[in-house]
């Protein structure tokens, strides 16, 4: 995952939206913000059953399952994610996001 500034600006396009699994809705510098004030984790996101979407031959919809992994291999948080991605110059970048909670998965 990428951590540094300039891979985050990279990454996210500057007019990125989010609706996080709790409902909570972020943008661009909320993301920032939040990326610079979190600590390490042992933990990882397990992401699965990846699906992408032509909408436009420069605009993707990726869909996807995702769960947290603790330190322990225990899984939580399991959620239905969905992700619009643009293509801006020779670049991808991630404009919007939704993470919906669902049932387990194996």
């Amino acid at each position: 995952m990428t951590t540094s500034k300039a891979g985050i600006d990279r990454l996210l396009h500057p007019d990125f939206k989010e609706v996080g699994e709790s409902g909570t809705s972020y943008d661009y510098r909320s993301i920032i913000d939040m990326m610079a004030a979190e600590q390490p984790s042992d933990g990882y996101v397990h992401s699965q059953d990846y699906q992408c979407i032509e909408l436009a031959p420069s605009v993707q919809l990726l869909l996807y399952q995702s769960a947290w992994v603790d330190e322990l291999g225990n899984k939580s948080h399991f959620a239905k994610r969905s992700s619009i991605w643009v293509l801006v110059g020779n670049q991808w970048q991630l404009q919007y996001h939704q993470g919906t909670a669902s049932d387990g998965f194996s």
